[in-house]
């Protein structure tokens, strides 16, 4: 959040180039470089840009995920803001289902989960099934156990 909130007020014509350190500062504090990284890579480039260091220097996004191992569980927190629906697909998509095997598993039509889907990315502010995922994560709603 203080990273959009910066970039919004370095296009205002604000200096944040403070503001972009310790936000850069925080992210490998709490172990969130990927995270930022795969979230949000024109914003790890212009923290390097406007901070003239290499803070980030882990932050190189990952390529392609790889596909989840048999033992991987992926656990959906319960919250408010999704429905238990939504909550179901989410679960489905972080297994790396497409939309036709999600609505397989759940009984339902192929419009059904692009309707969800299409709600989802709305909620949680995300622009492809990646990003949702990453943004479920960052959010807490979604846990790899």
């Amino acid at each position: 959040l203080h990273l959009l909130l910066s970039l919004a007020r370095q296009q205002e014509g604000e200096d944040v180039t403070a503001r972009l350190r310790e936000v850069a500062s925080l992210t490998e504090a709490r172990g969130l470089i990927r995270l930022a990284a795969d979230t949000h890579p024109t914003c790890v480039e212009q923290i390097r840009a406007d901070t003239g260091s290499e803070p980030l220097a882990d932050a190189e996004p990952a390529s392609a995920p790889a596909p989840p191992s048999k033992e991987t569980r992926v656990q959906v927190v319960e919250t408010t803001l999704l429905t238990p629906k939504e909550t179901e697909v989410l679960q489905l998509l972080a297994a790396n289902l497409t939309n036709k095997q999600i609505a397989s598993a759940m009984g339902v039509g192929d419009q059904t989960i692009k309707w969800h889907l299409k709600n989802m990315f709305t909620k949680l502010q995300a622009g492809s099934r990646k990003h949702l995922i990453g943004r479920a994560r960052m959010l807490g709603i979604l846990d790899q156990t």
